[in-house]
């Protein structure tokens, strides 16, 4: 007689053997995992709109802390103030115009109405002051000279650069054919000897004073052509200098401020 007991246990083991039905032509797979879903990306924050940026200013020119900058300032002033005043002093003062500018003009149309002796004297004396400022100014300054005689349109980029070239080549023949402001200005930047310098230069004024004085006595006749055109139109004269005068400096300080906007690119 069978135990009851057997019958389950046996019936127990056979469910636990019975193989897992599976599908036909397949093969038994663990089930997927649920993804996690993906976040959505975060929405771009809105940028502020730009300001407005203020309009950059000119900049104003480099400060020259030289007394040497002063001095040669007061002598353009006083150039100009001889061709300003050119009527006025040829007619009534002429030995002014040498003592304020030494430059061969002024000299040859002065020179028959001044002494040799007075006009000898008042010129070397102007036109040696005038270029010992002028060297000096460029001697103290270096290359911020150059910035101060382009800038204020004494000078252009050019010609300068075209003169230290010849400074560089052969100084002292330079200084002694022209022995002006500017001539004398980059041979204190160029680092002229100061030696070589004043000698040079008082032998290139000695003989342009000789030359202009002594050129202006063989045109007397022209000169007193001129002299009289001048008495003839005194008030036309004046008022056309000045107004000539004046044109310059604001066409200068016109130019000084467009070369300020291209700088920084205010202007193409």
């Amino acid at each position: 007689m069978e135990n009851p007991d057997d019958n389950a246990a046996s019936s127990d083991t056979k469910e636990a053997s019975a193989p897992t039905s599976v599908p036909e032509g397949g093969s038994l797979q663990p089930k997927p995992e649920a993804q996690p879903r993906p976040e959505a990306p975060p929405e771009p924050e809105a940028s502020p709109e730009p300001e407005a940026s203020p309009e950059p200013e000119l900049p104003e020119p480099a400060p020259f802390r030289s007394g040497w900058a002063v001095g040669l300032a007061l002598t353009s002033i006083a150039r100009g103030l001889a061709i300003a005043f050119l009527p006025v002093l040829l007619l009534h003062a002429p030995v002014l115009l040498p003592l304020l500018s030494p430059t061969a003009v002024d000299m040859v149309i002065a020179a028959p109405l001044v002494p040799l002796w007075l006009f000898f004297t008042v010129t070397m004396v102007s036109s040696t002051i005038q270029t010992a400022i002028a060297y000096h100014f460029g001697l103290n300054l270096g290359e911020r000279a150059l910035i101060w005689l382009e800038g204020r349109g004494v000078a252009s980029h050019r010609r300068t650069k075209r003169l230290l070239e010849w400074i560089g080549r052969a100084s002292l023949l330079v200084l002694f054919l022209a022995p002006g402001l500017i001539v004398c200005s980059l041979a204190g930047v160029s680092r002229v000897g100061i030696k070589r310098f004043y000698v040079v230069v008082f032998a290139g004024h000695l003989a342009w004073t000789f030359g202009c004085y002594y050129f202006g006595a063989a045109i007397t006749e022209q000169l007193d052509m001129l002299y009289a055109f001048v008495r003839e139109h005194f008030l036309e004269l004046s008022l056309l200098a000045v107004g000539a005068v004046g044109g310059q400096q604001l066409w200068a300080r016109r130019r000084r401020q467009a070369a300020a906007r291209r700088e920084i690119g205010l202007e193409p």
